[in-house]
């Protein structure tokens, strides 16, 4: 295919999410955002969610979705500011699929009378979470 004809090619349409999306979004309460995780083995590390004292991996463009989400930002906002934070065109109907990921994982708040999410102490047993904890060895072991 020609380059002519890729850009005549229409994207498909995004599924919807399957939870209400505030025109809004912030954070959900206990959710800090680490940035990037250092000192790792990854080529690309992951940038880091805090909720209730759990870390959770996610990509660079979840996290600056997560970043713009401050409860004063429109979607339509929000998805310039992501254009411009990564670098490429993010529209406001990604914006909205994506933070409705993100609301389903807690990491943004619902609408008001929304189901809770899942505590994250329920999600820890997750290979996809990160543990901070080390464990020790006695000097006189080693």
């Amino acid at each position: 295919m020609t380059t002519a004809a890729l850009s005549a090619v229409q994207r498909p349409p995004l599924p919807e999410p399957d939870v209400g999306v505030p025109e809004r979004p912030h954070l959900a309460d206990g959710v800090r955002l680490h940035g990037q995780m250092m000192e790792t083995a990854y080529k690309q590390p992951p940038y880091l969610v805090e909720r209730d004292h759990t870390y959770f991996p996610v990509s660079r463009l979840l996290h600056v979705v997560a970043e713009h989400a401050d409860g004063k930002t429109t979607l339509d906002e929000m998805a310039q500011g992501v254009s411009d934070a990564i670098e490429r065109d993010v529209s406001p109907d990604d914006i909205r699929l994506l933070v409705g990921n993100l609301i389903r994982s807690g990491i943004i708040a619902g609408p008001p009378g929304s189901a809770p999410v899942p505590d994250a102490q329920a999600l820890a047993a997750s290979p996809l979470t990160v543990n901070m904890r080390m464990r020790m060895f006695n000097p006189t072991i080693i």
